[in-house]
């Protein structure tokens, strides 16, 4: 009977390990000077062009003091290795003027090679002449655009499952595969984060992070104290 009870406090304990989320990049903007946001922080134009920069501003952020200026000729990525495995968030937060027109994209890919092959996991539509928020990958959804306020943007990812969960201002816009989101065939990798105005008006973007799930180890004091209850 001992043997018994330890086994099934063991398996209680193994399905229900608490898990963290451990932070493995973020940005905020608020280390680099106004103007230009190429050569900050790993910011890069797509294809390495520096005509489709970005702008630091100061004149509307979530946090003090900066935040990204996405203008209407803007294409810019930052690149990732190693998330490759086990389950992460990505979020940010999005504020769209009263007066925001076009359209503009936030985008990830599994796969991006400047000048080379590239593959799509996700592909987000802000219209503000519509006033919509648009999922245009596998499971094609809508929700309305919400201007005049920061909202959160976030993407919860199980690379274990192949799967993707896309939020928008608290609420879900579409739940899809990973490889097969956008391009199809794709990878099982966290590669890039592509910020790209297709001649949208001017938005804005702030706090980005990374979070990586992982499970708290129990720790060998734990399971000795488990085992002390029954002797």
């Amino acid at each position: 009977m001992k043997s018994i009870m330890l086994l099934v406090c063991a398996l209680a304990i193994a399905v229900s390990l608490p898990a963290q989320a451990v932070v493995v990049w973020s940005d905020n903007f608020d280390s680099y000077p106004v103007g230009p946001l190429i050569g900050n922080g790993g910011w890069e134009g797509w294809d390495g062009n520096p005509a489709f920069d970005a702008r630091v501003t100061n004149a509307i952020s979530r946090s003090p003091e900066n935040s990204a200026e996405i203008l209407p000729t803007t294409d810019v990525v930052q690149s990732f290795t190693g998330l490759n495995s086990g389950m992460y968030i990505v979020s940010g937060w999005v504020y769209f003027p009263d007066n925001f027109v076009g359209e503009q994209y936030f985008i990830m890919l599994n796969t991006y090679a400047p000048g080379g092959t590239n593959n799509w996991s996700l592909q987000v539509l802000f219209d503000g002449s519509a006033g919509i928020v648009e999922n245009q990958g596998e499971v094609p959804a809508t929700l309305p655009l919400v201007r005049g306020q920061w909202v959160e943007m976030r993407v919860e990812i199980d690379l274990t499952m192949d799967l993707q969960m896309i939020f928008y201002d608290g609420q879900m816009l579409a739940s899809q595969s990973w490889t097969n989101g956008q391009s199809g065939g794709g990878d099982l990798n966290i590669d890039t984060i592509d910020l790209f105005s297709n001649g949208g008006s001017s938005i804005f973007w702030d706090d980005f992070m990374i979070e990586e799930v992982v499970a708290t180890p129990v720790e060998e004091k734990t399971w000795g104290g488990v085992k002390d209850m029954f002797r």
